[in-house]
Protein backbone atom coordinates (compact mmCIF):
# COMPACT_ATOMS: atom_id res chain seq x y z
CA UNK A 1 0.00 0.00 0.00
CA UNK A 2 1.16 3.47 -0.74
CA UNK A 3 0.95 6.37 1.65
CA UNK A 4 -1.50 8.16 -0.63
CA UNK A 5 -4.11 5.41 -0.16
CA UNK A 6 -3.85 5.70 3.62
CA UNK A 7 -4.69 9.41 3.68
CA UNK A 8 -8.26 10.35 4.51
CA UNK A 9 -10.54 12.10 2.08
CA UNK A 10 -10.34 15.90 2.19
CA UNK A 11 -12.73 17.56 4.60
CA UNK A 12 -15.31 19.78 2.87
CA UNK A 13 -15.13 23.45 3.86
CA UNK A 14 -17.45 24.55 6.65
CA UNK A 15 -20.17 27.12 6.09
CA UNK A 16 -19.24 30.66 6.82
CA UNK A 17 -20.97 31.44 10.13
CA UNK A 18 -20.71 35.17 9.43
CA UNK A 19 -23.09 34.96 6.46
CA UNK A 20 -26.42 36.38 7.65
CA UNK A 21 -28.36 34.61 4.88
CA UNK A 22 -27.65 31.19 6.39
CA UNK A 23 -29.87 30.22 9.32
CA UNK A 24 -27.88 28.39 11.98
CA UNK A 25 -30.58 27.67 14.52
CA UNK A 26 -31.10 24.00 15.29
CA UNK A 27 -33.81 22.02 17.01
CA UNK A 28 -37.54 22.55 17.27
CA UNK A 29 -37.21 26.11 18.51
CA UNK A 30 -35.08 27.02 15.50
CA UNK A 31 -37.57 25.42 13.12
CA UNK A 32 -40.43 27.36 14.71
CA UNK A 33 -38.47 30.63 14.49
CA UNK A 34 -37.65 29.97 10.81
CA UNK A 35 -41.32 29.23 10.12
CA UNK A 36 -42.47 32.50 11.69
CA UNK A 37 -39.70 34.40 9.87
CA UNK A 38 -40.95 32.97 6.55
CA UNK A 39 -44.56 33.87 7.38
CA UNK A 40 -43.58 37.42 8.35
CA UNK A 41 -41.68 37.82 5.08
CA UNK A 42 -44.77 36.80 3.09
CA UNK A 43 -43.81 33.20 2.21
CA UNK A 44 -46.96 31.48 3.45
CA UNK A 45 -46.27 28.13 1.78
CA UNK A 46 -48.95 25.60 2.67
CA UNK A 47 -50.23 27.53 5.70
CA UNK A 48 -53.47 28.78 4.04
CA UNK A 49 -54.34 25.23 2.96
CA UNK A 50 -53.78 23.83 6.46
CA UNK A 51 -55.76 26.63 8.11
CA UNK A 52 -58.58 26.14 5.60
CA UNK A 53 -58.69 22.39 6.26
CA UNK A 54 -58.77 22.94 10.02
CA UNK A 55 -61.66 25.40 9.63
CA UNK A 56 -63.59 23.03 7.35
CA UNK A 57 -63.06 20.05 9.68
CA UNK A 58 -64.09 22.12 12.71
CA UNK A 59 -67.28 23.35 11.05
CA UNK A 60 -68.28 19.90 9.78
CA UNK A 61 -67.45 18.24 13.11
CA UNK A 62 -69.60 20.78 14.98
CA UNK A 63 -72.52 20.33 12.56
CA UNK A 64 -72.40 16.54 12.46
CA UNK A 65 -70.76 14.55 15.29
CA UNK A 66 -70.40 11.49 13.03
CA UNK A 67 -68.06 13.42 10.71
CA UNK A 68 -64.90 12.35 12.56
CA UNK A 69 -65.96 8.70 12.93
CA UNK A 70 -63.65 6.06 11.50
CA UNK A 71 -66.17 4.86 8.92
CA UNK A 72 -66.70 8.38 7.58
CA UNK A 73 -62.95 9.07 7.40
CA UNK A 74 -62.42 5.81 5.47
CA UNK A 75 -65.27 6.79 3.15
CA UNK A 76 -63.64 10.19 2.57
CA UNK A 77 -60.34 8.50 1.69
CA UNK A 78 -62.09 6.18 -0.77
CA UNK A 79 -63.85 9.13 -2.38
CA UNK A 80 -60.60 11.10 -2.69
CA UNK A 81 -58.57 8.27 -4.21
CA UNK A 82 -59.95 8.74 -7.74
CA UNK A 83 -59.24 12.46 -7.75
CA UNK A 84 -55.80 11.76 -6.26
CA UNK A 85 -54.84 9.36 -9.03
CA UNK A 86 -55.96 11.84 -11.69
CA UNK A 87 -54.09 14.63 -9.89
CA UNK A 88 -50.87 12.59 -9.85
CA UNK A 89 -51.12 12.16 -13.60
CA UNK A 90 -51.68 15.84 -14.29
CA UNK A 91 -48.85 16.85 -11.92
CA UNK A 92 -46.43 14.81 -14.03
CA UNK A 93 -47.63 16.69 -17.14
CA UNK A 94 -47.31 20.07 -15.41
CA UNK A 95 -43.83 19.28 -14.07
CA UNK A 96 -42.43 18.95 -17.59
CA UNK A 97 -43.86 22.34 -18.49
CA UNK A 98 -46.83 21.22 -20.54
CA UNK A 99 -50.47 22.02 -19.93
CA UNK A 100 -53.37 19.65 -20.44
CA UNK A 101 -56.88 20.86 -19.72
CA UNK A 102 -58.60 17.77 -21.10
CA UNK A 103 -58.03 15.59 -18.03
CA UNK A 104 -61.31 16.47 -16.34
CA UNK A 105 -63.47 16.08 -19.42
CA UNK A 106 -61.84 12.83 -20.52
CA UNK A 107 -62.07 11.29 -17.04
CA UNK A 108 -65.73 12.29 -16.83
CA UNK A 109 -66.42 10.85 -20.28
CA UNK A 110 -64.58 7.62 -19.45
CA UNK A 111 -66.49 7.16 -16.19
CA UNK A 112 -69.80 7.79 -17.98
CA UNK A 113 -68.78 5.30 -20.64
CA UNK A 114 -67.96 2.63 -18.04
CA UNK A 115 -71.31 3.20 -16.35
CA UNK A 116 -73.24 3.03 -19.61
CA UNK A 117 -71.46 -0.04 -20.93
CA UNK A 118 -71.62 -1.89 -17.61
CA UNK A 119 -75.14 -1.04 -16.44
CA UNK A 120 -77.14 -0.33 -19.59
CA UNK A 121 -75.39 -2.56 -22.11
CA UNK A 122 -74.58 -5.44 -19.74
CA UNK A 123 -70.85 -5.60 -20.54
CA UNK A 124 -68.50 -7.19 -17.97
CA UNK A 125 -66.94 -4.50 -15.79
CA UNK A 126 -63.36 -5.38 -16.83
CA UNK A 127 -64.24 -5.08 -20.51
CA UNK A 128 -66.09 -1.80 -19.92
CA UNK A 129 -63.07 -0.34 -18.10
CA UNK A 130 -60.72 -1.54 -20.84
CA UNK A 131 -62.93 0.03 -23.53
CA UNK A 132 -63.11 3.33 -21.61
CA UNK A 133 -59.32 3.42 -21.15
CA UNK A 134 -58.83 2.72 -24.86
CA UNK A 135 -61.28 5.45 -25.92
CA UNK A 136 -59.79 7.89 -23.38
CA UNK A 137 -56.30 7.17 -24.71
CA UNK A 138 -57.50 7.63 -28.28
CA UNK A 139 -59.18 10.95 -27.50
CA UNK A 140 -56.13 12.32 -25.87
Amino acid sequence: MSREAEQAAPVPPQLDRADVRVKHEAGIGGAIRRFFDRVRSGDLGSLPVIVGLVIIWTVFASINPIFLSSSNLVNLLFDCSTVGVIALGIVCVLMVGEIDLSVGSISGFASAMVGTLWVNQGWPVALAILAAVAVGGFIG
